[in-house]
């Protein structure tokens, strides 16, 4: 058999290692309960173990023939004729940009003076798949309005970007089931200001994401407007009314924040600190809700790549192209695979400016 690799191949080798007023977020499907009682058990330290996730990244691009068409990220270009940086780099870095926030924590500003302890985020996010779509009925954000298109739904958590429908940033997330978040206008944000938006959009990412992992807002309803009996069942994270009453201002200060503001990663300031007890409820939640969707996890024995027209994600211990049958990788596509054991029995192509995508890993179950 003959097995052809072409130019631009990329091994993703997994131990190698428009800025926004305000912003609105809405959960979906909370958990029918709110406290979880052992989460101090799942509290992190630095001893504990990093888990990496599986997200997946969709782009909702505008139908061919559209006025302001592709209106997104494209698999060959910016959306806006630069064909250097394209959908697969956004995703790429706006991941690593994620992770980079992720990467440290800060101290709880609420209540003033405190000394609530500041433990390690020991989440992390892997890039599973990217995916590209034209779909005018879902192409502007809708609260609510959930893009028909989810991969590997119980395995990754699946990333919607998509316009945005005014001014604000934000994004909505559901709490339970297959984990999904929608955001808009990370297109827009990059021909606004590339670095700043890109930072803003992967702390809006932890956000929403942190909605997935169990975290409600702290301070904040839905909607973005102040909520001084909001609760988020962490007994770390005081209430509004608590600093309303003992120290005299209300913390709920919206994007931007200052001293005197809240400065959680649950609220609307698009700052990181989140508490011990918050990290409690993460961890648990990936032990217990979302271990699917870990990277060392195979739900699926394996999978068999026998035909290829367009991106697509492999989620398996065991996945081959077999005896007989011939990939092809092209037209700019993106073929990603997460397994323990990869092999090409077949014949393989991929011709210049596709993707193959290589995350190997132990299994853990």
């Amino acid at each position: 058999m003959k097995n052809k690799i072409f130019l631009y191949l990329l091994f993703y080798l997994f131990f190698m290692n428009n800025i926004y007023s305000q912003m609105d977020c809405s959960v979906f499907s909370p958990r029918t309960y709110g406290d979880i009682p052992d989460a101090d058990d799942y509290i992190p330290t630095i001893n504990t173990p990093i888990q990496y996730l599986r997200v997946n990244v969709h782009f909702i691009l505008k139908e061919y023939d559209t006025a302001g068409y592709p209106g997104n990220f494209t698999k060959s270009s910016d959306g806006n004729g630069d064909p250097y940086y394209t959908g697969y780099d956004y995703a790429n870095d706006l991941i690593n940009r994620a992770n980079d926030r992720l990467s440290a924590n800060s101290q709880m500003q609420m209540p003033p003076g405190n000394s609530t302890g500041v433990s390690p985020r020991q989440y992390r996010y892997v890039l599973n798949g990217v995916f590209f779509h034209e779909d005018n009925d879902y192409y502007t954000f809708n609260v609510g309005s959930t893009p028909p298109y989810s991969e590997n739904s119980d395995d990754a958590v699946n990333l919607f970007l998509n316009h945005k429908d005014n001014a604000d940033g934000g994004g909505f997330a559901y709490m339970s089931g297959s984990r999904t978040v929608v955001i808009k206008g990370t297109w827009e944000g990059y021909f606004a200001d590339q670095s700043v938006a890109l930072w803003v959009n992967a702390g809006i990412l932890n956000h929403e994401i942190g909605h997935n992992l169990s975290l409600y807002h702290t301070m904040f309803t839905n909607g973005g407007t102040c909520n001084p009996t909001q609760e988020d069942y962490c007994s770390d994270t005081p209430l509004g009314q608590f600093i309303i009453d003992n120290f005299g201002f209300n913390p709920c200060c919206g994007w931007g924040g200052g001293a005197n503001c809240t400065n959680n990663q649950m609220d609307y300031t698009g700052d990181d600190a989140i508490t011990p007890l918050q990290l409690g409820r993460v961890h648990w939640t990936i032990e217990n809700e979302m271990y699917r969707n870990k990277i060392c996890f195979f739900y699926n024995n394996s999978e068999d790549i026998t035909n290829f027209t367009d991106n697509k994600a492999y989620v398996a211990s065991d996945v081959q192209i077999p005896t007989g049958y011939s990939i092809l990788v092209d037209d700019y596509s993106g073929l990603f695979i997460n397994s323990e054991n990869f092999e090409i029995n077949g014949e393989f192509e991929i011709t210049l400016g596709s993707i193959l995508n290589i995350i190997p890993k132990a299994s853990c179950n």
